[in-house]
């Protein structure tokens, strides 16, 4: 992203560099997961009453995953979940063995001996669900005989009690429902989505180190987090709405994030509102415009010119733009075309921001030469409600072919 500013007659006064890399998101090491790095651990070894008198010993080996490792599931189980459906049946005996444990709040024997497969159970579970916000980690016990493992055991570690977990949900409930209730009926499934997009940029800022940054409650209760609040978030209000959404975890600019996938008239979109929020960009941000639209709702070709998914699941994939801000805006351009810019120009009064989008990188280094260095877009602000004198910001992304502009 190169942010910078226009003096008429003057080309490019001065050029401020904004690096998605500069702010990287504070998540846990495998994302909401067991983390292969364990910040504490306990040992706990035990003899057994009950053992033969061959002198086997069983021991329980337990290792505690506390803070933020493990911070999202639900409080009822559901065997829809997108990844619910990609776990083998063996797996997804262990998710439910999980859930239960968790429901119950006890220790629960699990039908495997594979600390991956846990790990990976527990993950899946985690994705499909944003309810849980109240979990600080889990424990897995070991239980051995001599040397030989013999079964594991699972148990919850919880941040509240229940009557917290009560009336924390509430006070979310009441926020998301006033959210709810603000929407248009009837509305598009684009114009849904994207007032959940402006909805958490403008409500929340990207902030590390906050309480529950690693799940909902930072968003619609302390309004600063991450992107795992986010994308847990913007889960949450998209359940709400009967729409399918999925959490994905991965990579975006050399750090590890999080963001969504959307389903929207029967077909997958890409969802980031963290790299749609200006205060997650770091320095250079106060004078740009608080939303960027570029995140919303774009094919997988285009996300994955600035994400990366992880290895753990496979994900589905976006096919289309279709469902983009530019494309359902009218901003999308095939063509260096003059009336159709006037249009645009027109249409961004309601803002003050003209925002567009090229096909491809030859039309944005045309777009680029002629609004930018030869300044033409100075003949379009008027329409736009901006005045021609002084100076104008612009912002562009050339990984998405975009071009921005304000006063």
């Amino acid at each position: 992203m190169r942010n910078a500013w226009l003096n008429r007659g003057i080309v490019a006064a001065f050029v401020m560099l904004l690096s998605f890399s500069q702010v990287g998101c504070e998540l846990p090491d495998t994302l909401d997961g067991y983390r292969d790095i364990i910040e504490s651990e306990l040992f706990v070894t035990t003899e057994e009453a009950s053992l033969p008198e061959e002198e086997q010993s069983e021991t329980a080996e337990s290792t505690v995953l506390s803070g933020k490792e493990i911070i999202e599931g639900n409080d009822s189980f559901s065997e829809d979940g997108y990844y619910y459906s990609l776990l083998s049946s063996e797996e997804q005996t262990v998710y439910q063995e999980v859930v239960e444990a968790i429901q119950n709040r006890s220790s629960k024997q699990v039908s495997t001996l594979s600390e991956d497969i846990l790990k990976k159970t527990y993950q899946a579970y985690l994705n499909d669900h944003p309810e849980v916000f109240y979990l600080q980690g889990y424990t897995f016990t070991k239980h051995m005989v001599g040397d030989k493992l013999d079964h594991m055991s699972v148990e919850g570690k919880f941040a509240y009690t229940a009557e917290e977990i009560a009336e924390k949900q509430a006070q979310v409930d009441a926020v998301v429902d006033q959210f709810l209730q603000s929407v248009p009926e009837p509305a598009s499934d684009y114009e849904k989505s994207k007032l959940v997009y402006e909805y958490l940029v403008k409500e929340t800022t990207y902030q590390q180190g906050v309480s529950d940054n690693q799940n909902y409650l930072s968003v619609f209760l302390e309004h600063k987090s991450v992107c795992n609040g986010y994308a847990k978030a913007a889960q949450y209000m998209f359940h709400k709405m009967g729409i399918p959404c999925i959490v994905v975890n991965g990579d975006a600019g050399g750090d590890k994030h999080a963001w969504n996938m959307v389903v929207l008239d029967g077909s997958y979109c890409e969802f980031d509102a963290t790299w749609g929020d200006m205060s997650y960009h770091g320095e250079g941000k106060e004078n740009a415009p608080e939303i960027n639209y570029s995140y919303l709702n774009l094919s997988s070709e285009m996300m994955g010119k600035t994400h990366a998914v992880d290895g753990m699941f496979p994900v589905p994939k976006a096919e289309s733009d279709d469902h983009s801000y530019y494309q359902q805006e009218g901003r999308y351009f095939t063509s260096y075309d003059k009336e159709q810019l006037k249009a645009v120009a027109l249409d961004s009064a309601k803002d003050g921001v003209i925002r567009i989008q090229a096909r491809d990188e030859a039309l944005y280094q045309e777009l680029y030469q002629s609004l930018i260095e030869d300044q033409d877009i100075f003949d379009y602000l008027e329409y736009a409600g901006l005045t021609t004198d002084g100076n104008l910001s612009f912002v562009t992304e050339d990984e998405l072919y975009t071009l921005s502009f304000w006063k």
